[in-house]
């Protein structure tokens, strides 16, 4: 809390915002409060009514599946045909019978019909009546005469009928009851209707609207008959909450569920009949049941957002009205021991504050004013050492002389000694220009090669070289004779018998400029290799005498003159044989020098 106590700008602004969000909080919660329990009030009222509509229209549907299996029993002639065991002289009557029951209802698939008199099975579907031998696996004879029975939903099958005209197999549930000679339990014949689950999806599109909620319709054992999810279908729905469902005495209502992991408020409607026990159920989440209530307290949020940031706004151009002089004098100091002394400090105040910032600012333009002549001065001695260093490689020769030999040796039809004395010239007017310190890579590149040109004269072709350089890196800048130092070792130490071969490449790698310098020498002793790559690690930034001698380590202080410590030289044996040296250059130190 020392934030709060070392700030009156602070105080101010937590003390009022205080004042106004908590009396703003307890409405909100309150609004919240009352508005779920009238929600959920709402929610109890039109779903306990869709409950009733929905067991009601389940009810009805089934009890109309069932008088048509009894409308067998309404023709004589039909039953004294099952009874006796003369259907085949009655099939027209059986497929209008037949007809009949698939037409009652758009919801049936199929009816199939065994006489078990004349161990004949009869299937009417699509108004096409099949006939075989035999009975029916697919069958389930009620335990109670009289009765009926219905199946858990399965895969319609054709009873073993053949599949002409093909009809495809879909769910179904299968209402079963067994045919009697009345009055006795002599089981004359099977019925079996196959009812499709559309009926179903009407009454579950009139109960869940939105499609957010779950509708269940379950058997006793707890088979899903139908669900708002369809891949539930035909499975067993086992959980505590269908358990509580029916150990309640009542034939609807609604309960609490699930209250820790997954709340919602599950309404049912119990259907009973003596050829089935289901239960109608919807389950509603209280995320979705209170989504209402979530999105008014949201806007209530909203709107006392707005207000808490009008009065924030109000607060803080107060706040910062009396504490924003002496904030900005401490950012502009804290600037000061970061380094930073350019910042200007714009303060039209005439009071102590304003002659403090004043004074300050005062002081800050004498200390910038003494870093810009200091760094101008480190500059001018950072050229002066590269000048010096590119004096330690220039040795000066005169152009006139060059010239006069050129002369003398067309004069005397010598024209391989003038192309070695205009590739000289070439070299030393490159050299002798100290008016650039850095220069394009091309340039650097053919320099070197009229050196190398010189070399092949003087070695009498004991060496070949390759320059493959990208196009890319061509105009990209460096310092000036970077390059033919590195060469000049090759010539030193790695070139003692006739095939030699030197290569100098450039490319971009990984947001770096390479620069390679191979040879196919012999390459340098282990001890020596490691201790030049050590010396290159450890090499400082400002430039140092070595005693009149360029080599890798003056290269990489001029590199690192212009382009930072991110630059690295590295040097390492190749196989079998050779040497290899190589310049690694960030690529935005590069871009910023070529700006």
């Amino acid at each position: 809390m020392n934030w709060l106590k070392k700030s009156i700008r602070h105080k101010l602004i937590i003390l009022t915002l205080l004042s106004i969000i908590v009396p703003i909080s307890v409405s909100i919660a309150v609004n919240y409060h009352y508005t779920k329990q009238s929600l959920y009030e709402q929610s109890v009222h039109e779903n306990t009514n869709l409950i009733a509509q929905g067991t009601a229209d389940a009810a009805s549907h089934m009890n109309a599946i069932n008088r048509a299996s009894l409308s067998l029993y309404d023709n004589p002639g039909l039953s004294k045909a099952l009874e006796e065991g003369n259907v085949t002289n009655m099939e027209e009557i059986v497929f209008l019978e037949l007809q009949t029951i698939l037409r009652s209802s758009g919801d049936i698939a199929k009816v199939y019909l065994y006489a078990a008199k004349d161990n004949l099975s009869y299937l009417m579907e699509s108004d096409f009546l099949k006939k075989r031998a035999g009975k029916s696996e697919n069958f389930r004879l009620p335990a109670t005469p009289y009765s009926a029975n219905i199946t858990p939903v399965h895969q319609s099958t054709d009873y073993g009928m053949n599949q002409f005209p093909f009809v495809a197999s879909a769910p179904v549930i299968s209402f079963q009851r067994g045919l009697y000679r009345v009055p006795t339990t002599e089981v004359t014949g099977f019925l079996s209707i196959d009812i499709k689950l559309d009926s179903f999806r009407r009454i579950d599109a009139q109960m869940n609207e939105s499609r957010e909620d779950e509708v269940y319709l379950l058997d006793k054992n707890g088979s899903v008959i139908y669900a708002t999810d369809e891949t539930q279908i035909g499975r067993t729905l086992r959980s505590s909450w269908v358990d509580s469902v029916w150990s309640q005495t009542t034939a609807s209502g609604n309960i609490e569920v699930d209250k820790n992991d997954n709340p919602a408020i599950v309404f049912y409607g119990k259907i009973k009949t003596p050829y089935m026990e289901w239960v109608l159920l919807k389950r509603i989440s209280h995320q979705h049941l209170y989504a209402n209530a979530q999105r008014i307290t949201l806007v209530n949020l909203s709107v006392s957002a707005l207000c808490v940031l009008v009065s924030v706004i109000a607060i803080v151009l107060v706040a910062f009205n009396i504490s924003e002089p002496l904030k900005r004098l401490i950012r502009h100091i804290n600037r000061m021991h970061t380094g930073r002394f350019d910042a200007s400090i714009h303060m039209d105040r005439s009071d102590e504050i304003g002659i403090l910032a004043r004074r300050f600012q005062s002081l800050m333009d004498r200390i910038n004013q003494l870093i810009r002549g200091e760094y101008k001065l480190k500059m001018a001695n950072q050229v002066s050492q590269i000048k010096m260093l590119q004096a330690q490689i220039n040795p000066h020769f005169m152009n006139n002389t060059l010239q006069s030999i050129g002369t003398a040796a067309l004069e005397a039809d010598a024209p391989r000694v003038y192309d070695m004395v205009s590739a000289l010239g070439k070299m030393m007017h490159y050299s002798m220009n100290t008016k650039e310190l850095i220069v394009e890579l091309f340039k650097e590149v053919e320099h070197v090669r009229f050196y190398l040109e010189l070399q092949r004269i003087r070695y009498d072709g004991m060496f070949d070289y390759e320059l493959d350089i990208d196009p890319d890196t061509l105009h990209f800048v460096i310092p000036k004779m970077t390059l033919q130092p590195i060469v000049e070792n090759y010539f030193k130490h790695q070139l003692h018998v006739q095939g030699g071969f030197i290569r100098i490449s450039a490319f971009f790698k990984e947001e770096r400029l390479y620069i390679c310098v191979e040879d196919n020498g012999e390459g340098m002793e282990d001890e020596r290799l490691m201790r030049i790559s050590s010396q290159l690690d450890s090499v400082s930034d400002e430039a140092e005498d070595h005693g009149g001698q360029i080599g890798l380590i003056n290269v990489l202080q001029r590199l690192r003159l212009y382009y930072g410590r991110g630059t690295r030289i590295t040097v390492a044996n190749m196989k079998p044989s050779g040497f290899r040296v190589t310049l690694i250059i960030p690529k935005k130190e590069i871009e910023v020098r070529s700006e």
